[in-house]
């Protein structure tokens, strides 16, 4: 019994740092994309100019958008106005 635990123990870790592994590559994916992403804005914040990388990103033409329309809430969406 105490193999049997040992051996379920070992795969549930080995499935966990499967998933962390899997985690990590995505979040190194977004950042890339982020980092060849370029977006220009006027004083309030619309978006004037746009590239390829951040159509491509957002998955639709980004031109005359808010930028701080994507804010997850008011919150944030205050928090960077007020910085």
């Amino acid at each position: 019994l105490d193999t049997t635990t040992d051996g379920l123990s070992l795969a549930s870790t080995l499935r966990s740092q499967a998933f962390e592994d899997d985690l990590e590559r995505r979040k190194r994916a977004v950042l890339t994309a982020l980092c060849d992403t370029v977006l220009t804005t006027n004083a309030q914040f619309a978006i004037t100019m746009s590239n390829e990388s951040a159509d491509k990103l957002f998955k639709r033409p980004m031109l005359h958008e808010f930028f701080t329309d994507y804010f997850k809430d008011s919150a944030e969406k205050a928090k960077f106005l007020s910085a």
